[in-house]
């Protein structure tokens, strides 16, 4: 109990949680708060596959028709910037391929936002890419293989 008298409690599970550095009431314990992103797993790919990825798409996009119209100094920067687009369009693939693929032990929002592209991870993935076979590489992200979708959903 702390000098007050108060001790700070988890507010979905009830036990005590601890402050850290900038909150001024935190809410739920870590497990808590993990179970809250975990809820809402579908709810995030579905807003990124809307928006996140169109943004990045839409950027590109623009700069690519200007690319034609502007001035030789103008087209070097709109050319850097999309491919500012694509490397960072990469970096989310790569990010996203690995949060789907632990989404067993961490949120996919958590892990995917936390992602850092570096040399090991961008090797790890396209060494990963080029030697697993497309049905063993649905298999371990728990997604079913286009023939066992069909089967699934006969409508698709």
């Amino acid at each position: 109990m702390s000098a007050n008298g108060i001790e700070p409690t988890c507010r979905e599970c009830g036990e005590p949680i601890s402050f850290h550095a900038g909150e001024t009431r935190p809410a739920r314990c870590e497990q808590c708060f993990d179970d809250f992103l975990r809820a809402r797993d579908v709810e995030f790919l579905s807003s990124y596959a809307e928006l996140g990825v169109t943004s990045r798409r839409t950027i590109a996009e623009t700069c690519f028709r200007a690319l034609a119209m502007d001035n030789p100094p103008h087209r070097k920067v709109l050319a850097m910037n999309i491919m500012e687009q694509y490397v960072h369009t990469a970096s989310d693939l790569i990010g996203l391929y690995a949060a789907i693929k632990q989404r067993g032990r961490e949120p996919v929002m958590r892990a995917f936002l936390e992602f850092k592209l570096d040399h090991a991870s961008a090797i790890g993935f396209f060494r990963e890419i080029a030697s697993t076979p497309a049905p063993e590489m649905l298999a371990s992200l728990g997604l079913p293989n286009p023939e066992g979708l069909a089967q699934r959903c006969p409508s698709l």
